[in-house]
């Protein structure tokens, strides 16, 4: 009986150590499964709030590629919808800048003027021909002049985009002579608003 006693006490203490045993575990996968569960808890907020931004921001691109198309669509009606306006031009005024000399002799007189100084000058024909008279052995200077016609915004289409020309013909003497060194620069400015 002893024996029975001290082995059913073994078994006792057997059982109380493994009791232990498993409570502490059952503590231990407590507290692992509180610390889950608050691990997971938190992502689960943090997602909650990158998904309602990641719509937020679906919803802006959506508006935004939307708005590109539409911009894309005009662009290209647009583009086919330029228009060239050629303008009769003729040149009237010469600049008070770019003259033959501080006297502005030709300034008033543009088919038949001549510079008093002896300073190269330009002769406008009532064709639209201009010539440029240089002077032999001296500095010829630029000349400047303006079209009767100048380009304006106003001028163009109101649901168009204009793009307005005239032609400039260099006659083939004054090229001659440009390319034998006469006259080595030619510039020819055309401006508008």
């Amino acid at each position: 009986m002893l024996n029975e006693k001290n082995e059913l006490a073994k078994k006792l203490e057997k059982i109380n150590t493994e009791n232990t045993k498993l409570r502490e575990e059952k503590n231990l996968n407590l507290k692992e499964l509180e610390n889950y569960r608050n691990a997971c808890q938190l992502p689960t907020d943090e997602k909650t709030a990158l998904l309602k931004q990641n719509n937020q921001l679906s919803l802006e691109l959506q508006r935004a590629n939307s708005e590109l198309t539409k911009c894309k669509n005009e662009l290209a009606l647009n583009l086919k919808l330029v228009r060239y306006v050629s303008i009769e031009n003729r040149i009237n005024e010469i600049s008070n800048y770019f003259t033959c000399c501080g006297n502005k002799c030709i300034n008033s007189n543009l088919s038949e003027g001549t510079c008093n100084k002896g300073q190269s000058f330009i002769r406008v024909q009532d064709d639209g021909i201009v010539n440029y008279h240089s002077v032999d052995d001296k500095f010829n200077k630029l000349i400047g002049f303006y079209a009767q016609n100048s380009f304006t915004k106003a001028a163009g289409f109101c649901c168009h985009y204009s793009l307005f020309y005239f032609e400039i013909t260099m006659l083939e003497d004054v090229k001659d002579k440009l390319e034998k060194g006469d006259n080595l620069d030619l510039t020819v400015d055309l401006g508008g608003d």
